[in-house]
Formats: C-alpha cells, sequence, structure tokens
C-alpha cells in the first residue's frame, strides 16, 4: 500500500517514468525511475527543513526503548557527510542507492550564493564514481550558470515579447490560428 502512495505523490509531482512496487528500493525490474524523476522528487524533499537536516547529518544516537534497553547508534554512509574525501561545502542533501540492476546511485542537492543545483547520477561502476562526476556535474553548474532576480516589469516586457514573437510566427507560417489566452505559471 505504501508504494501505491509512492506512486501517486510521484504522479502529484510531475513524474512521468517512475513506478514503485516496493518502499524501500529494492531491485525489481518493474521498480523503475529517470534521472529527471529523481530531481523532481529530490526538489519536493528539500520543500521539507527536516530532511536537509536530517541527509546531512554524520551520527545519529537512537535513545533506549521500550523494546532496546541501551542507545544505538546511527552513521550516515554518504561519502558527502561520512568522508573528507568527497565532503562538499555547499551539498545540503540526498540519496545514495545500490542494485545490481541499477548500479551506483545517487541524487544531491547543492546550494551555493543562493541558487541550488539537483544532481542525479545513475548506473555508475563504482561508489567512489558516482561522487566524483557529481562533484564536478555542481562545479560546472555553478561556474557556468547564475541566477537573476527579475523584476515584474521585466518579465512583464519579456512575456508581451514572447507572446508577440509567437503571434508573428503564427502569422507567416501563414496559419489560421489567433493566441487567445496566456497563462503565466510561476514555480
Amino acid at each position: 500500500g505504501f508504494a501505491d502512495m509512492m506512486n501517486a505523490k510521484a504522479v502529484e509531482l510531475g513524474c512521468t517514468q517512475t513506478h514503485f512496487t516496493n518502499p524501500y528500493g529494492y531491485a525489481d525490474p518493474e521498480h523503475v525511475t529517470s534521472a529527471h524523476d529523481m530531481a523532481l522528487i529530490m526538489a519536493a524533499a528539500l520543500q521539507n527543513e527536516m530532511y536537509s537536516k536530517i541527509s546531512t547529518t554524520a551520527n545519529y544516537t537512537l535513545p533506549a526503548s521500550n523494546k532496546y534497553d541501551k542507545t544505538r547508534g546511527l552513521q550516515n554512509g554518504n561519502k558527502f557527510v561520512s568522508t573528507t574525501t568527497y565532503a562538499y561545502e555547499y551539498y545540503i542533501g540526498g540519496k545514495t542507492g545500490f542494485t545490481d540492476l541499477s548500479g551506483h546511485t545517487i541524487v544531491a542537492a547543492a546550494r551555493k550564493d543562493g541558487t541550488t543545483l539537483i544532481g542525479v547520477v545513475l548506473g555508475a561502476s563504482s561508489s567512489n564514481i558516482r561522487y566524483e562526476e557529481l562533484i564536478k556535474l555542481f562545479d560546472f553548474g555553478f561556474e557556468t550558470y547564475s541566477t537573476d532576480v527579475v523584476t515584474a516589469e521585466e518579465f512583464q516586457s519579456i512575456n508581451d515579447s514572447t507572446v508577440s514573437q509567437i503571434k508573428s510566427g503564427i502569422q507567416n507560417a501563414g496559419y489560421a490560428l489567433e493566441v487567445t489566452d496566456v497563462k503565466i505559471t510561476l514555480d
């Protein structure tokens, strides 16, 4: 039943190539996803501040309970958190995985100067390669792209220009079509 809820949430997030057959990630030829869908799921996870806190915590001690008399320690195996070799200054959360079918995988996010990047590596041949490649992707993204704030007036000007170009393209192509409604959706 939980996998069914996961599938419903994936559809709600806009995932189109994801189907869960179990809630714990065990290999199954019908338990599938794509890099794009994993990025959508990570973006949703990042909306919950507790997710970043949990996934960037190196160690946690579970207190004694009615089932266990002693405290128990949990260690985060994600090398972005648990090692200095792959520690990444801008890392804000992620999840690793491995099965024989998928290879070594990771979906993670990094934030620098107000820009958040999400990276996905699927099918890596080793654990270390997934971290090395994701660090390269993050570094490339931060070096190559920037986030600019656009004022409402600038946005309206860009929107008007885009609609005008579309109308001209339709008219120049000789189509008997017209733009009657423009809907703007901002995330």
